[in-house]
């Protein structure tokens, strides 16, 4: 329980602070002033991805293409 109310207290800070809770999270910075304090620079992107279940982003759905492609002329 203890844990469950610390993310939310997080969340709800990040609400009134206008942040990102995800970005937050993902920045793994513990200090939230500090976050919301660096300038706009290009940070790097995060080890996952979020997008809706059943959407396959365009990058993504050209590799697959690629592959089953590169598959299909090894088969034949």
């Amino acid at each position: 329980m203890n844990d469950y109310l610390l993310l939310l207290s997080i969340c709800q800070t990040c609400h009134y602070k206008g942040v990102s809770f995800l970005k937050f999270l993902l920045s793994r910075e513990r200090d939230l002033d500090a976050f919301c304090d660096r300038p706009n620079r290009k940070r790097r992107s995060s080890t996952i991805e979020l997008y809706p279940r059943g959407l396959i982003p365009s990058h993504i759905a050209h590799r697959l293409k690629q592959k089953l492609h590169s598959d299909q002329r090894k088969e034949e």
